[in-house]
């Protein structure tokens, strides 16, 4: 069942694996033994993220349960996993920064837009993070091709994955 405000968007294949509990530990496991577990990790934040946004939205639009108390409450949470994001993926020489080629205009475009969100007092918006999100995705991506040469029960996902989402003519 879906909540208000949710779509039903087609999930990549990638994705699925990431939002699967088995394959997400398999592939966070092969990530580590890489030294390179930083973009997983990354991508679960801010899924946590966009959920508590949302949730956070949910309560501001809801006006006739208004409460500041929870309102304030629900906006210190984001700003916190706001700043741990920052911190601990796009901090320059943090143990899990990004390895991406273009972290630095990355995190300047962040800092920039959460600056403004300061500035403004405005809500935290959803894709905050996405264009880092997309990036970091395509370095999963590698990661997970590596893996399902070197596992079969990931090479067998991936084979399920794709006949059930491969159109039949």
């Amino acid at each position: 069942m879906q909540k208000r405000g949710e779509h039903k968007v087609l999930e990549s294949e990638i994705e699925s694996v990431l939002n699967n509990k088995e394959t997400l530990k398999v592939l966070l496991d092969f990530a580590r033994r890489s030294f390179c577990p930083e973009g997983i990790l990354f991508y679960k934040d801010v899924q946590h993220y966009k959920k508590l946004v949302i949730k956070y939205q949910d309560h501001e639009f809801n006006t006739a349960f208004h409460n500041t108390e929870t309102i304030k409450k629900h906006r210190s949470n984001v700003q916190k996993l706001v700043s741990n994001i920052v911190k601990s993926y796009l901090a320059e020489g943090s143990v899990n920064e990004l390895n991406l080629p273009n972290v630095k205009i990355l995190r300047n475009d962040i800092n920039a837009k959460l600056a403004e969100l300061e500035h403004n007092h405005s809500p935290y918006p959803v894709d905050l993070f996405d264009s880092a999100q997309v990036e970091t995705l395509l370095t999963i991506l590698g990661l997970y091709e590596r893996l399902k040469y070197s596992n079969k029960s990931i090479l067998d996902y991936s084979t399920h994955w794709r006949s059930k989402t491969t159109p039949h003519i």
